[in-house]
């Protein structure tokens, strides 16, 4: 076997080794859910809704929709009460 061959061979096994480490991260992250995050600066409504499902915080803001949010924010929430996005 010539030299040529196996520089061939190894550059070959290294492209098949780095497919089936991408071909991995795709599916993990195809069985990930997606989120769509929006950053309103200057929004003020009623919360009307408060979600946990347990790795994400949402709250449904009357007017707006829902949001993600963080743990504090999700905390300091009260449905029924106003809430301003700081």
């Amino acid at each position: 076997m010539k030299k040529r061959d196996t520089t061939v061979y190894f550059f070959l096994f290294l492209i098949l080794c780095l497919i089936a480490v991408q071909d991995g991260k795709i599916k993990r992250l195809e069985a990930r859910r997606p989120a769509t995050i929006y950053y309103v600066d200057n929004m003020a409504g009623v919360v009307t809704g408060k979600e946990f499902d347990g790795e994400r915080y949402s709250i449904t803001v009357s007017g707006y929709g829902k949001f993600l949010v963080n743990k504090e924010q999700y905390d300091r929430a009260i449905i029924g009460k106003g809430w301003k996005h700081e």
